[in-house]
């Protein structure tokens, strides 16, 4: 069975750590931005353009998705041998669906003035510069042909 979604999480792992936020108080987080956060978080220009979202908390989770911990924010986690795969399980809670993810690290190397292009539901393409550093790219561990990518530049994930 193929199962494609179309949605846009945003990880806050700064309020992860005390766990004690409500979903609510973020609903409203796209009117507080600057526009030119607008353009580069949702590829907008405008608050009326700016697609369905949910701020989420993520957790890390062991292989059987159960609570590892809350606090991922600046949280350091031993470097393993590099022959051993490194592998990342995370849960996330969005749109009314529980995720268990399975990530590797991947550290691409990415040609300088490389873009990504976006293209709308109108038809229309955005791009945008792909930032220079350590993403996380797997499947959700119920269905292994999914293909699920989180980027680690914002302190999510950070290594020793």
């Amino acid at each position: 069975m193929f199962f494609a979604a179309c949605c846009m999480c945003i990880f806050i792992a700064e309020v992860v750590d005390s766990n004690q936020y409500s979903k609510n108080q973020f609903h409203d987080l796209h009117h507080r931005m600057k526009d030119r956060d607008l353009q580069r978080t949702f590829g907008v220009d405008s608050r009326e353009k700016v697609p369905e979202y949910e701020v989420i908390a993520p957790f890390q989770s062991d292989e059987s998705g159960k609570i590892v911990d809350y606090f991922l924010h600046g949280q350091t986690r031993p470097r393993r041998d590099t022959k051993e795969l490194n592998f990342w399980y995370f849960k996330v809670n969005a749109f009314g669906t529980s995720m268990h993810l399975n990530l590797t690290e991947v550290r691409p190397n990415i040609t300088s003035g490389a873009v990504v292009e976006m293209v709308n539901k109108n038809g229309s393409s955005t791009y945008k510069d792909i930032p220079r550093s350590v993403y996380y790219a797997g499947h959700v561990v119920s269905d292994p042909e999914s293909l699920v990518a989180i980027s680690g530049n914002k302190g999510l994930v950070r290594n020793r």
